[in-house]
C-alpha cells in the first residue's frame, strides 16, 4: 500500500519497516517479541515469575485471544489494577476494566495510517457525526459465517431513531461501518447523500481472510467511529466494545 497521493515517502522508523512485512515480526533486536497462542507457556504470563525480572525494556505481545486472565493470576496485576484502573473496586471488575482503561492510549494511530485518517478527519471535524457499527454476521456477511449476530428487523427498529437525531443537526452525517455490502445499500436508499462509509478498501474479516488493505479499513472505521457524536453499536460484538473504549466523553450510545 503507498500513500493516499500515490506517493511513497520514505519511512519514519524500523518499526514502519515491521509493519510492511508479511511476517509479524519485530527488525529491532532491543525489543523483546512475544507470540501468545490459548496454548502457549510463557514465563511471567502463564506462570507465577515476576514478568520484571525476566524481560528488560519494551516488550511487544502479538495475540489473537486475551490473556487478562492469566495475568491476573498475579497477585501484583490485581493490585495494580485496583489502584490506579478501578479503586475500591475487586479484582474481577478492575479486570473487566483493563481493555477499556488500555486501548485508548494503545489505539494510536502511525504516521501511515494518518495519511488515510486526515482527509476524514476534516470532514468529521465540519459535521456533527451519527455512527453506525451494524454487525449482521451470517450468510449476509461477504466471508459467511456459521450463525447471525442479529437480524435486520433489529437494525431497522433504530432507523428512526437515527432519522430523527439527522434532522435536529442541519449539518449532521451518518457515518457507517459494517460486515456487508447489502446493509450499505439498503442505508443508502434511506440516508442518500447523508450516509459515509469507506468505500475504497476491501472489507475483510481482520480475525480470519485479511491483508493490509482490509486492515486499514477497519482500523479507520475503528478510529471514526470513536470520534462520533453519537454512537449506534451491536450488542455483544467486540468491535463494538472497542469502539465504545474511545468514544467522545460527551457522545450517546445506543444499540441495535
Amino acid at each position: 500500500m503507498t500513500y493516499p497521493s500515490g506517493i511513497f515517502l520514505p519511512l519514519l522508523s524500523r518499526l514502519e519497516e515491521a509493519r510492511l512485512s508479511l511476517a509479524s515480526s519485530v527488525v529491532n533486536d532491543s525489543i523483546t517479541y512475544i507470540e501468545f497462542t490459548s496454548r502457549a507457556s510463557i514465563p511471567g504470563i502463564t506462570d507465577l515469575y515476576q514478568f520484571n525480572s525476566l524481560y528488560k525494556g519494551v516488550v511487544v505481545f502479538e495475540s489473537g485471544t486475551t490473556f487478562l486472565r492469566q495475568i491476573f493470576r498475579h497477585s501484583r496485576v490485581r493490585q495494580f489494577a485496583r489502584s490506579f484502573i478501578t479503586p475500591n473496586e475487586n479484582a474481577t471488575v478492575a479486570r473487566n476494566s483493563w481493555y477499556n482503561t488500555c486501548f485508548r492510549g494503545l489505539f494510536q494511530p502511525s504516521a501511515f495510517t494518518r495519511q488515510f485518517l486526515q482527509p476524514w478527519e476534516r470532514v468529521f471535524e465540519e459535521h456533527f457525526m451519527v455512527g453506525a457499527h451494524i454487525r449482521l454476521a451470517g450468510n449476509l456477511t461477504t466471508w459467511r459465517e456459521k450463525s447471525a449476530a442479529m437480524s435486520f428487523s433489529q437494525v431497522e427498529a433504530q432507523f428512526g431513531a437515527m432519522k430523527s437525531l439527522l434532522n435536529e443537526k442541519p449539518n449532521s452525517l451518518l457515518f457507517l461501518a459494517t460486515d456487508n455490502a447489502w446493509i450499505e445499500k439498503e442505508m443508502m436508499k434511506r440516508f442518500g447523500d447523508r450516509l459515509l462509509f469507506v468505500g475504497n478498501l476491501p472489507r475483510t474479516h481482520t480475525g480470519s481472510f485479511t491483508n493490509e488493505a482490509g486492515l486499514m479499513r477497519s482500523y479507520t472505521e475503528l478510529y471514526l467511529l470513536g470520534k462520533c457524536d453519537v454512537l449506534f453499536l451491536t450488542d455483544r460484538s467486540s468491535y463494538s466494545r472497542l469502539a465504545n473504549s474511545i468514544r467522545k466523553e460527551t457522545a450517546e450510545v445506543y444499540y441495535f
